[in-house]
């Protein structure tokens, strides 16, 4: 099922798909409630994180970032 969610992703679009459920195996779903921080200030995320669902506010107060978006 997680294989079919990542096509939609530019990265995984052209993989073939047995790529994929490899890739999918590997990858986890988060889940944040309203208002959660994903990395507090100072810190840095490890890894690729792909927006889902919903939308992700920035440090920068006028940057929103929404599913589907660059």
């Amino acid at each position: 099922m997680l294989e079919r969610h990542l096509r939609r992703f530019e990265p995984f679009r052209d993989l073939a798909w047995n790529e994929l459920t490899t890739v999918a195996l590997h990858s986890q779903v988060l889940q944040l409630r309203a208002r959660r921080w994903v990395v507090r200030p100072g810190r840095q995320l490890n890894g690729s994180y792909f927006l889902w669902r919903g939308r992700l506010s920035c440090f920068a107060p006028d940057r929103t970032l929404r599913h589907g978006s660059r």
